[in-house]
């Protein structure tokens, strides 16, 4: 039976409504004359279409009898919400502990625009982690802030993992502080792409108890949205700020998340929640009324609605089992014979972050280096031979992304084709070591010759000669 983690909500009835996907099954099984736009909604531009099978075998029936505009009494308005995505952003508000979530549907790049426009004004004094996402860049070049950088104090070679240092930004503030002209806004990255997790309650409640007079926080959450139903993480949250707000009454934080990247949403499925003043929910809005693009995708709204509810009941179960892969996933590397061309990129970042910093365990940073085969032909590889996605390499490593889709089943598929890929490299690199000729027959020209170095194009050679049949002698 699946814990509930959102003790916030102690309605049963409450916690599995799904206000959104249930409204528009309502307009899905009803039939519509649409004489306002979507010629594709519920199939009506295909029925005689030779391209009808196409678009069924990528999208299905039903998707087409979800994806409307329709709105007003019949379903709702994104910017008026008065029914369905109301109650949505409600429940969602409440799953998250914030005071309000705002939905987005053209991803966390509008939501980074929105925040960004809506606690930023021309001249304003910025202090931003450098490796921020590049929309926060553009967003506030294109408003014209005066932005300040907190740059990374250490990078591991390897995973290219990186942090800052906490003396740095506070130095920074109370510098700023000591001018008389403190930052009116400070944008922090909570969980990074790479897996670095910061514990922002912490963090900001450092900034405010060194004395500035900056209130206003723009937290990126992107890869985080499923550490809120986490016990061991949801403290660490932008949303978790215990008593900070009884404290500074005048603290603002927003947090953006992107929804698909650890929820079971559809891609661009985004979010902005905020602890603060009613008006910073109306600047949020009119913000987002700016920014959004007036047709949001209904299907992506649903797919919100139902993965909050999803989380909300099987939330704390789902991320465990994500982090025991994980953890299993480590531990067969670090034990097995098979893989000993692979080691983690884990004690040393441990070593060299301040205890408000940690790994996210459900990122992995596979070294590879070992191997004679590049981080770039291993991901190749990967997907040609067992499709295996992976989408981060460095220039020694892998990034594997444990979220709460992957199962034993991947796992199991991941360790053997990595198995594969080392005994293939090992035998590779024995044949070439052993012999003044390599030679493929046919065509029996040689691809190695005496004297020449051992090449990951080498071994990648002799590897696809000998899966199309060609016999490779060593001579």
């Amino acid at each position: 039976m699946f814990e509930l983690i959102a003790s916030n909500i102690d309605n049963i009835d409450l916690l599995v409504r799904t206000p959104i996907a249930d409204a528009l099954s309502l307009i899905a099984e009803r039939p519509i004359l649409s004489f306002h736009a979507l010629p594709i909604f519920q199939g009506a531009s295909l029925k005689k279409s030779v391209f009808a099978p196409k678009f069924d075998r990528l999208f299905g029936r039903r998707f087409y009898n979800c994806d409307a505009t329709i709105t007003g009494p019949a379903f709702d308005s994104l910017f008026f919400a008065d029914g369905a995505i109301l109650e949505g952003e409600k429940l969602a508000a409440r799953a998250f502990s914030a005071d309000g979530a705002l939905f987005v549907t053209v991803g966390t790049t509008a939501s980074n625009q929105i925040a960004v426009t809506a606690l930023t004004r021309r001249g304003d004094k910025v202090l931003m982690d450098k490796t921020a996402h590049q929309s926060m860049h553009f967003a506030l070049d294109a408003i014209g802030a005066s932005v300040t950088h907190l740059t990374p104090a250490w990078k591991c070679p390897s995973s290219h993992r990186s942090i800052w240092s906490l003396d740095d930004l506070i130095g920074k503030v109370l510098r700023a502080e000591a001018e008389g002209a403190p930052f009116d806004l400070v944008i922090l990255n909570r969980s990074s792409y790479d897996g670095i997790a910061l514990d922002i309650p912490a963090v900001i409640e450092e900034i405010l108890v060194a004395g500035t007079k900056t209130r206003n926080f723009i937290i990126d959450e992107a890869w985080g949205s499923a550490d809120y139903f986490d016990p061991a993480t949801q403290h660490r949250c932008a949303m978790s700020l215990g008593d900070l707000p009884e404290r500074y009454p005048d603290l603002n934080v927003v947090s953006t998340q992107s929804l698909h990247k650890s929820m079971s949403c559809i891609r661009q499925a985004s979010m902005i929640l905020y602890r603060g003043s009613t008006h910073l929910a109306e600047r949020l809005r009119v913000a987002r009324f700016r920014v959004h693009s007036t047709s949001p995708s209904y299907p992506i709204l649903a797919s919100i609605d139902l993965a909050r509810a999803q989380m909300t009941i099987e939330g704390r179960e789902l991320v465990a089992a994500a982090r025991a892969r994980a953890a299993d996933f480590r531990a067969t590397i670090a034990t097995d014979p098979s893989l000993s061309a692979y080691r983690t990129n884990d004690g040393e970042t441990f070593r060299s972050f301040n205890s408000l910093a940690s790994l996210d365990t459900t990122k992995v940073s596979l070294d590879v280096s070992r191997l004679k085969i590049s981080p770039e032909r291993l991901q190749s590889r990967l997907f040609r031979q067992s499709s295996i996605y992976v989408n981060r390499f460095t220039e020694k490593a892998l990034l594997l992304n444990f979220h709460i889709g992957v199962g034993d089943d991947h796992t199991h598929s991941l360790l053997e084709a990595l198995r594969s890929l080392q005994e293939t490299s090992e035998r590779g690199c024995k044949l070439v070591e052993d012999a003044r000729f390599i030679v493929p027959y046919p065509p029996g020209i040689p691809i190695h010759h005496p004297g020449e170095a051992i090449t990951p194009a080498v071994i990648d050679a002799i590897e696809q000669y000998e899966r199309s049949g060609i016999r490779v002698f060593a001579a």
